[in-house]
């Protein structure tokens, strides 16, 4: 899945997904967490609580509790090895369509002005999959 690369005025690169691209990787992210088994602790997974689960989770042990941490791993999402990705995936995708269709999606490449680059780590912030994918890997 070739991507288009624009950049703002600030020099934030943007990798844009074309829209056909962009619904089926919607589809796939609302199809994927009953096939990979995640975690219900993962509760930012649509289906799995959201926020809603979260707030109250948080309501409730605040009594017993001084202190809430938030926590984020800088750069996580940049850090995702796609070898290892596909890996985890051949063992839990059983359908050879959906299978392809994730294979696309990791293994995608970015064009600017004509020169195509590959991109071997990254899932982009813009993707439907980033949550679905980020909980998985």
């Amino acid at each position: 899945m070739p991507l288009s690369v624009a950049t703002k005025g600030d020099g934030e690169t943007l990798h844009l997904w074309l829209s056909q691209d962009a619904l089926v990787l919607k589809m796939l992210a609302m199809t994927l967490p009953d096939a990979l088994a995640l975690s219900p602790l993962f509760i930012h997974i649509k289906g799995h609580g959201e926020l809603k689960a979260t707030v109250s989770a948080l309501h409730a042990a605040l009594p017993d509790n001084s202190y809430v941490i938030l926590t984020y791993v800088k750069r996580y999402y940049e850090s995702i090895d796609h070898t290892l990705l596909l890996r985890q995936l051949d063992k839990d995708i059983t359908k050879p369509f959906i299978w392809r269709l994730l294979v696309q999606f990791v293994k995608r490449s970015v064009e600017r002005a004509g020169t195509f680059k590959s991109i071997h780590c990254v899932i982009s912030r813009g993707c439907p999959l980033l949550l679905v994918i980020s909980a998985y890997y």
